[in-house]
Order: C-alpha cells, then structure tokens, then sequence
C-alpha cells in the first residue's frame, strides 16, 4: 500500500510496482507531496481474525515526493523498514488510557453478563499541518484501560507534524449489536510533547428524556438529561425518510 499526500491511496502490483492517480484542474508540470508505503498487516496476535491490535507491519516514509501530470513517471525505490520500536528508532511508543468514569450505562468488561460497549484509539500521521494523515493503527479496548500505541517518532521539537488521536468509545444492543450511542475524544502530540502519555476522558452522552419511539407531535419540546463538561448540545430532526429538517445549539 501506498499513501500519497494523506489522500491518494494505491496499492502495488505482483512485483511491487505502483503509479499514484493524480487529478488537477490547474494546468501544472508536476505537485509534490509527502508518501508513506508499507503494509498494514501487523498485529497483537498475528491473527486478523482475533486480534485486538493493527499497524503497519513494515513502512517508508519519504518527505517530499514529486508526481508529474503530464503522463510521465518518476522511477524511485521505497526501501521498507520494520515499523518495530524495538528495531527502528524512527518508531516510538506512546501510552494511552481511557477514563470511562463519566459514561453512564456503558459496560466495558466482555466477562460481564450484560456487557454492552468497547472502546478505541485511531493514531494518525499528520506529516504537514496542511495537508492529510496517515493512518497508523487501530486499537481496541474491551475491557482493558490503556493500551501502548506504535506511532511514528516525529524529530524533537518538531511541531509542524502531529500524531493525532481519536478515541471512540460505543454502546451497543447485545441481541442486534446495533450501535446505541457513542462519545468521541480527539487529542494531539507532536515533537515537543510526544514522549509524555496522554488520557482520554470520555463526556457522558446526552439521554434524551423521552421513550423511544414516542410520538411527540408537530412541535416538540426536547429536554436531555445535563452532562458534566458539556459547552454545547446540537439537536437534529429528521423526517421518516432520513433527511434533515431542523438543527439547533444551545449551551442548556
């Protein structure tokens, strides 16, 4: 697989080979970008099907590529090295934990007879402030409340790159594991913070005060129980067939 510029995403051919699609509606020689290749086939247990850990098994990261839109080609050799912080010191570490403590009605223990909810953690590359991210892994947590993320080793200092973090946690049904409800967390570390570990505290998610599938006539008023740091509530209305007809922000 390769990802050029944090957009275009190709993979090679038998023997390696690739050519990066690029469209532009500027009548340019060439643009450049940043390019990651590698394969994402690294895991905790070495089993797709059972782990709970996915990164790149192998990568390259090249600054500055340069990709001509006038049909030519620029012949270059991607040399993959292990994405292994015990091998690589272009690839670090960084701790993570999750808070759950102000979720209400999320189980996270698979054990527990009414389990109902997971959590996980995204790293991304962002190689540029202005530009796209790259994938690092997925990470999930049943259960468990922290986790060690193999993340790229962006230079100290640097704060033109990020390792940018989202954090999911999800509420299901356990006869149709339809997702219920979730609470999302993004957080940043780059060159000059990269080392210290981070937590996520989840907000807990707004219950509406009303039984499902109630009907509430043409003019409702919606009320919502408080959530403990909450700055701003958005409500949505949809009509039967899925399309918007009404939003709203209020701080109460």
């Amino acid at each position: 697989m390769v990802v050029f510029g944090g957009s275009r995403t190709v993979t090679t051919n038998a023997i390696g080979q690739y050519q990066i699609p690029i469209a532009s509606t500027n009548n340019l020689y060439a643009v450049s970008g940043s390019l990651w290749a590698g394969n994402y086939t690294g895991t905790d247990t070495g089993n797709c099907n059972t782990a709970t850990e996915y990164y790149w098994s192998t990568f390259q990261y090249v600054p500055e590529i340069r990709v001509y839109l006038n049909g030519g080609t620029t012949p270059q050799n991607v040399s993959l090295e292990p994405f292994d912080p015990g091998a690589n010191p272009r690839v670090t570490t960084l701790q993570v934990a999750h808070d759950y403590s102000g979720l209400t009605g999320f189980t996270f223990d698979p054990a527990n007879p009414v389990w109902n909810a997971f959590a996980l953690t995204v790293p991304s590359f962002a190689h540029a402030i202005s530009s796209g991210e790259v994938e690092l892994g997925q990470y999930y947590f049943f259960g468990t409340m922290s986790k060690t993320l193999r993340v790229y080793a962006i230079p100290s200092g640097a704060s033109s790159q990020q390792i940018a973090l989202a954090h999911l946690a999800l509420r299901f049904d356990p006869q149709t594991l339809a997702i219920k409800e979730f609470s999302r967390v993004y957080q940043w570390r780059d060159g000059t913070n990269l080392t210290q570990g981070l937590t996520a505290s989840f907000l807990d998610t707004p219950k509406l005060q009303v039984a499902e599938g109630a009907n509430l006539g043409p003019n409702p008023t919606l009320s919502w129980s408080a959530v403990s740091g909450a700055k701003v509530y958005v409500v949505s209305v949809y009509d039967a067939q899925g399309a918007l007809v009404w939003a709203g922000f209020t701080p109460t």
